[in-house]
């Protein structure tokens, strides 16, 4: 009982600036325009989520498998460690996607920060307040576990019971109704939070209008040019290669000789040279009769 009513408040306060740094991390790549910059240079939003993802789930990884370790011998020795492991990395992982989603909606990270701690704080004050009088119905279980915390505070629930009962909570006795819930419920609603929030971030990252960035129509998942550039890569390799190709030749562009280029500065060349550098020229063919000599100059 013990574990029922004080881990859940003990956990969550203990992980409340973890979620919070996680969120400022988000928001920042945002404000610091880091992701354009990569989006810039051709790197893609999956790529992009997936390796806030890798990080993460390698760093909460090696931290559950050291708590898991330790609880399946002080804190919950009746129980398989392997399910206490899958258990908080679950959480962990759902609490990033949540906060995921909701730094969508902040271009500053200390704003985002201290309002994203509120919330998760808040999740664990509508789990408490609907358990006040006992466990609420399956339904509304349910429902509480789409918030990140409340479904960590309903498995810890979970957890407590079958450890007064002296068995444990086990990969065999996960389906068992304890309190109007199971732990397999409670790992497969915390994997449909980090795929629906995940999804859910992923969207609304195209279309919140934001400082820097092109954002998208809000109905571009029906737009079928927009999963035609998704699958395939070479249609947008090729759509690329015609525009390029009318930037050159088209009328905007007039590429004349080598001869009408403007030579480089003798005073430029002999500078270069006191320097200890090498210097190449080099001419490129800009647009509307300008043209521009570049010199290139690197060290040995």
């Amino acid at each position: 009982e013990l574990i029922a009513l004080a881990f859940p408040l003990v956990f969550i306060v203990a992980f409340l600036y973890t979620q919070k740094k996680v969120l400022n991390e988000l928001i920042s790549e945002k404000e610091t325009k880091v992701r354009e910059s990569l989006r810039m240079l051709g790197v893609g939003s999956p790529a992009i989520i997936s390796s806030w993802y890798l990080t993460y789930g390698i760093i909460f990884g090696i931290l559950c498998a050291i708590f898991a370790l330790t609880a399946s011998f002080y804190v919950f020795p009746g129980s398989s460690g392997t399910l206490i492991f899958a258990f908080f990395w679950l959480w962990c992982m759902s609490f990033l996607a949540f906060a995921w989603f909701i730094h969508c909606f902040f271009n500053q990270s200390r704003t985002g920060g201290i309002v994203g701690m509120i919330i998760m704080f808040a999740q664990w004050i509508v789990y408490s307040s609907q358990n006040r009088d006992g466990p609420p119905s399956e339904t509304v279980t349910l429902l509480l576990m789409f918030m990140p915390n409340a479904a960590f505070c309903t498995g810890l629930a979970v957890l407590a019971k079958f450890e007064a009962a002296r068995v444990g909570a086990q990969w065999g006795n996960a389906f068992m109704q304890v309190a109007n819930s199971s732990f397999a419920s409670v790992l497969g609603m915390m994997c449909l939070d980090i795929l629906l929030y995940t999804l859910l971030g992923w969207y609304l990252d195209r279309v919140v209008p934001k400082e820097f960035g092109v954002r998208l129509p809000f109905y571009f998942p029906f737009q079928r040019s927009f999963w035609q550039s998704l699958w395939s890569p070479a249609a947008l390799a090729d759509a690329a290669a015609t525009a390029e190709e009318a930037a050159l030749n088209g009328p905007a562009a007039l590429c004349v000789g080598s001869g009408a280029a403007e030579p480089v500065p003798e005073a430029l060349r002999r500078k270069s040279a006191a320097s200890g550098c090498n210097s190449d020229a080099a001419t490129v063919c800009a647009v509307c009769n300008l043209l521009l000599g570049l010199v290139f100059v690197w060290s040995p």
